[in-house]
């Protein structure tokens, strides 16, 4: 079995994960009206999956062709995640805007999270031997990244007029 097809498993699993975690974030909205079952959810998440495998195959062309350009994957998704939404530049735009638009993001850290602690609890020893070093480290970087989105955040905001 090919790398790719087993992490398109993985990510097919976690877009299953992530349908069922949208409609229940949105049952407790308590707002019948914004409820999202899974299969309306569905184009969305199959959006994603396919921005995500285009990206990871450019990545891997990349890697191949082009060695000593070494961009993250997160950046390919990013760049085809702007290209697909830019309302006007392409003609499906609008199509992916109203079938992503329907997956609120914060039940999608569901899935992220659980695999976290399942990789954190599979390297508990090591972490047990770096002590206080990685927690102050990982507090540093959280309260760091948290501080640099909010700063981003009120520019833009300013920047755009909200503010």
């Amino acid at each position: 079995m090919t790398r790719m097809w087993m992490l398109t498993k993985g990510w097919i699993v976690s877009g299953v994960v992530a349908a069922f975690c949208n409609y229940v974030y949105t049952l407790r909205l308590n707002d019948p009206a914004r409820v999202v079952r899974p299969l309306e959810a569905a184009p969305g998440l199959l959006i994603f999956l396919g921005i995500i495998v285009l990206a990871q195959l450019i990545y891997q062309g990349m890697k191949a062709a082009a060695p000593r350009v070494k961009f993250p994957a997160v950046l390919y998704i990013t760049f085809i995640g702007i290209l697909v939404t830019w309302p006007g530049l392409l003609p499906c735009a609008d199509f992916v805007n109203r079938a992503v638009g329907k997956i609120y993001l914060l039940p999608l850290c569901t899935p992220i999270l659980a695999y976290s602690g399942i990789a954190a609890g599979k390297d508990l020893k090591t972490f047990k031997e770096q002590g206080i070093a990685i927690v102050l480290t990982t507090l540093i970087a959280l309260v760091g990244t948290f501080v640099g989105s909010a700063v981003i955040a009120q520019l833009v905001m300013k920047w755009t007029g909200v503010f």
